[in-house]
């Protein structure tokens, strides 16, 4: 079946953005204080730059949830995009068992490069937060002295299946990923079609509600984007600009007294943030699919994005915390602090690309042709599929 380019040009400014966030809470964490107020240590600097990334429209771009939630919803719809236009069981059983090794070889991957760089010992994250005030900084540090085993054992089952993600923190995601997959291909085989679908989505929605108190809002973003992606309709031009609008509005949300009413919802602060984050990606989502903005995401550039969008995620924080923190450390004395963070953001970026191609070419697309190689996905008659799917 034909790439859906749109959902991969999206994907790929997602990733992006994570990196953008990730950089600034290492360089700039005083722009984040009213999205997360740990994570500037007292005495961090307030200058230009943090009061641009406070601002709520830019703060939603660079914030971190809207992009994870837009990677959730996508999934959603990726997944059972097949599946909503065949009717075939046998394609849906067969991306379920390829999707661990899918995601895992190059989280594995991903893992082992942190722990490599870790050993040759060019991090230098506590001088960084010393001069930045980055408490997010500190956080990030690798804690004690893992072992090779520890990252085998992290790479093969840990991060994907228990969330031990302490040698490449942004692999907290990849747990929600796996399950949430898992969720919604058992979710697509079962769910009653028709009018009787809203009893399904009710089920769905309580089972991940009890059993999944913490993150039930990411598992509902899988939900909604299995239909989302899949409906047929189009927004016009005012639609989608206003689509836009609102998912920057939601996915601002703060302490501020101009997201109070949001308060009202009857859930903890987190969950709300966390619903207001997925109901943004959802929306951003439908405008890439079904708006006027689509061609955006059909650019060049941004289709190169889509294609490193993974690989991107994976291996971003471990090249912030060894080349991004080692070349501001040796600017950084005597020089402008925005001069040497601009010089530092041009420098990681690079290389962030430069890996994540790499990691594409030589991890990512082996990890697509071995799943495919082992699970293969049984081409029967029309007819006993659809036996099989009725």
């Amino acid at each position: 079946m034909e790439k859906d380019r749109a959902a991969d040009g999206l994907r790929g400014m997602a990733a992006l953005a994570v990196f953008f966030q990730h950089f600034f809470l290492t360089f700039y964490p005083g722009g984040f204080q009213h999205f997360f107020p740990w994570v500037a240590a007292p005495g961090a600097p307030s200058g230009w730059a943090e009061k641009i990334l406070q601002l709520p429209f830019v703060s939603a771009l660079v914030s971190g949830g809207l992009p994870v939630c837009i990677f959730f919803v996508l999934s959603g719809y990726v997944l059972t995009r097949q599946y909503a236009r065949s009717r075939s069981l046998d394609a849906l059983r067969s991306l379920a068992g390829r999707r661990y090794l899918r995601l895992g070889i190059p989280v594995f991957a991903s893992i082992m490069l942190s722990y490599g760089l870790f050993c040759l010992g060019p991090y230098q994250v506590g001088a960084v937060a010393q001069i930045t005030r980055s408490a997010w900084l500190t956080s990030q540090s690798i804690q004690g002295q893992p072992g090779f085993l520890d990252a085998l054992k992290d790479g093969v089952y840990g991060a994907i299946f228990l969330g031990r993600v302490g040698l490449n923190t942004p692999l907290w995601t990849i747990r929600v990923e796996f399950i949430g997959s898992m969720l919604i291909f058992a979710y697509s085989a079962l769910a009653w079609p028709g009018k009787r679908a809203a009893i399904s989505a009710a089920l769905y929605l309580a089972m991940i509600y009890f059993y999944a108190p913490q993150e039930w809002p990411y598992y509902l973003a899988f939900l909604i984007g299995s239909y989302l992606g899949n409906a047929n309709f189009k927004l016009g031009g005012w639609a989608s600009a206003g689509s836009v609008l609102l998912a920057l509005y939601l996915s601002s949300m703060d302490g501020s007294p101009m997201f109070a009413w949001l308060h009202l919802l009857p859930f903890e602060t987190g969950i709300v943030v966390a619903l207001c984050h997925v109901l943004a990606g959802s929306l951003i989502v439908m405008v890439a699919r079904h708006g006027t903005f689509g061609g955006i995401f059909t650019l060049r550039p941004v289709q190169f994005l889509g294609r490193i969008s993974y690989p991107l995620y994976l291996v971003h924080i471990p090249i912030i915390m060894t080349l991004g923190c080692g070349v501001f450390l040796s600017i950084e004395a005597g020089s402008i602090r925005s001069l040497a963070v601009a010089a530092t953001l041009v420098a990681t970026l690079a290389m962030v690309i430069l890996v994540a191609w790499m990691f594409e070419r030589y991890v990512d697309q082996p990890a697509i042709r071995l799943s495919r190689r082992l699970v293969r996905h049984e081409r029967r008659h029309p007819r006993v599929a659809a036996d099989l799917s009725s």
